[in-house]
């Protein structure tokens, strides 16, 4: 007996260290309706959850990544005030969710990236397209806005001027040009994208927990204020803790070492 499809607007599946959120509306190219922002971040918050876990892989069902925000539900928004500001809530609410996830996060990008499925690809640390990528943000061609918070992070992959081209003339760009200008950061062999993503998450669950996660928060930090006694007091204890105690030894005895969950203090 054959298993019934998935219906979930949205899937997070995992695989021992590594987990996938998997954008499941393939038929509208993942074009991500309100019910779908919800349970991006309520997903991310159960994976945030899964003890173990040290990286998550975002992806859409199908031959598109997101084709944006689902214009038709948004239509009905039209002179709805209350109506608007509930969605820019839970829109806001998962690409953040995305954004402050504690551990790396990957996207893998086939086809149509557009708009806010531009917005939740930024919202990821690694950006991995094949050749079929098509990434633009277009709000201008609607009358809408981008928020701030995906504005900067447009701008940090990419650069004020670019990013105000982007946004004032509503560009769609290929693999290649968006790699030129660091919308993406790899850009793979269609037949090859799913094995350099898995290989990429493979080696980040090789590595110590403890670091990667610190580096994370630092590396926002860095781009937010700058180094402050908190940063400081972190890198000083790392000298002390179970994870550079087990790095050091594996280095000396010429092994691979066996990082373990570790309690961030």
């Amino acid at each position: 007996m054959n298993p019934e499809p998935d219906t979930s607007p949205v899937r997070l599946t995992r695989e021992g260290p590594i987990a996938r959120l998997t954008l499941n509306r393939a038929a509208k190219k993942n074009a991500a309706n309100a019910r779908m922002w919800r349970a991006i971040a309520d997903l991310t918050g159960e994976a945030r959850r899964m003890e173990g876990l040290r990286v998550l892989i975002v992806s859409g069902e199908g031959d598109s990544f997101a084709a944006g925000a689902d214009i038709a539900e948004m239509g009905a928004l039209i002179g709805d005030e209350a109506g608007a500001a509930d969605y820019a809530a839970t829109f806001s609410r998962a690409m953040q969710a995305v954004a402050d996830f504690p551990h790396p996060v990957l996207a893998m990008i086939r086809g149509a990236c557009i708009g806010g499925g531009c917005g939740l690809a930024l919202a990821c640390d690694y950006r991995f397209a094949d050749t079929t990528a098509k990434l633009g943000v277009t709000p201008a061609k609607l009358g809408l806005l981008y928020t701030v918070d995906d504005t900067k992070r447009l701008i940090d992959a990419v650069g004020v001027s670019r990013a105000k081209s982007m946004l004032f003339t509503a560009s769609v760009y290929d693999a290649a040009d968006a790699k030129a200008f660091g919308l993406v950061d790899e850009v793979i062999a269609p037949e090859a994208l799913e094995e350099a993503v898995t290989a990429h998450a493979d080696r980040i669950a090789s590595l110590s927990p403890f670091t990667i996660t610190a580096m994370k928060r630092f590396v926002k930090q860095a781009q937010a204020r700058g180094e402050d006694e908190e940063s400081r007091r972190a890198f000083a204890k790392a000298f002390a803790g179970p994870s550079f105690a087990e790095g050091f030894l594996a280095f000396k005895e010429r092994r691979a070492p066996q990082f373990s969950e570790e309690q961030e203090s």
